[in-house]
Parts: C-alpha cells; structure tokens; sequence
C-alpha cells in the first residue's frame, strides 16, 4: 500500500529518526502486522513524531493568537455585571490554556500513536475469536460444495460484514495465493502464526 502524502513527507524528513528508534523494535513490528496497519515500524514511528510536532507547532500558534490577541480584545470589552469594568481573564486560566495546547494534546497524540498498534492487535484478536465459529461453518459448507480453497477464501473475504476480521485474514490469504504465486500451506502457516499471537496477547490482558 502506497504511503499518504503526510507519511511520505515524515519518512523524508524524520525517516532516520524512525530508523534509529526502531532498530530492535520486534514488537512493535508485530504489533503493526497484527494490527494491519500497512506501514514499516520506521515509517509508523516517523509520522507518529510528524504528528507530535504538528499538534505542538498548531498549538504554540494557536496559544499566540489566543494570549497575544483575542484575549487581550476580551479584556478591553466592558463587562455588564461589574458596572462598566472591563473583563478579566486570570493569569491561571490563561497558564492552563497554554499547557493544555502546549503540552498537554501533543503528549496526548503520542500516547495514542505510541499504544495504538497493540489496541488495534488486541480489537482484532477478540472479533476474530468471535466469528471462528460462524467462519468455520461456513467454511464446512464451501468444502461439501467442491469449493476450492482459493475459492472458498475469496468468498470469505467477501463477507467482512458477517465474519469481520476473519474476512481481512481471508482476503490476505487469497491475494498470497492467487496473485502472488505462494503456496497454500505457507501461506495457511503465516495466518495460523499470526491468529496464536493474538490469542497469547489476549491471555496477556
């Protein structure tokens, strides 16, 4: 899957971050693989800064036009209740502006980016527990019909609105085969690893 403008623009200018602070990272490429996320552990890293640095830059820029102009117009309108005083934003509210735009939503978007491939992993672990067993008489059904197995994936992969994630692994599973030329067994192989580290994950919780 081709990256976004936004992913491209990280990669190229905080690519090499992303390489350094993912260089041992095994766990967090598995987690993007079980998650489904189509980015390189360097590349999820880089734009999850990207995005850091943005919401960081917006909010000094924002902080600036609420501190150094709208706040000031406020406080020369009179205010009603106080007999023609004008307004008066405390210095307190006004620090906890700044924190909040400053610090406190850029560290907010980190931590989503930085747990979001594990919640994702985890999310498709329990759909996919759910469905087995609807998935797997389907499945049952297909084989009594003389569905070939490449058949019976891409019909799978159809459904994704009755047998959710299982669709995702199965339409995985059909392009493996049918169009990059890997075999069943492997490729059957790769899906069953993937569906034991969600179920360690989730024995994890």
């Amino acid at each position: 899957m081709a990256l976004t403008g936004f992913e491209t623009f990280s990669r190229v200018l905080l690519g090499w971050l992303g390489r350094m602070l993912t260089k041992d990272s095994l766990g967090l490429r598995n987690d993007l693989v079980k998650a489904r996320i189509p980015l390189l552990a360097e590349d999820y890293v880089s734009s999850s800064i990207m995005q850091v640095i943005v919401t960081f830059v917006g909010g000094v820029l924002f902080t600036l036009f609420l501190v150094g102009f709208l706040i000031p117009q406020i406080e020369m309108m009179e205010d009603p209740a106080t007999d023609g005083e004008n307004f008066s934003v405390p210095n307190n509210v006004q620090y906890a502006i700044i924190g909040i735009l400053v610090f406190v939503l850029p560290a907010l978007v980190g931590l989503i980016q930085l747990f979001t491939p594990g919640w994702q992993a985890r999310s498709r672990g329990i759909n996919m527990d759910r469905q087995i067993p609807y998935a797997a008489s389907y499945v049952s059904a297909m084989a009594a019909a003389n569905a070939t197995p490449s058949q019976t994936f891409k019909s799978l992969a159809r459904n994704k609105d009755i047998y959710g994630e299982i669709s995702n692994d199965a339409a995985w599973i059909f392009h493996s085969i049918e169009f990059i030329g890997r075999d069943l067994v492997t490729t059957l192989k790769e899906a069953v690893d993937r569906t034991r580290q969600f179920r360690h994950s989730l024995q994890k919780l």
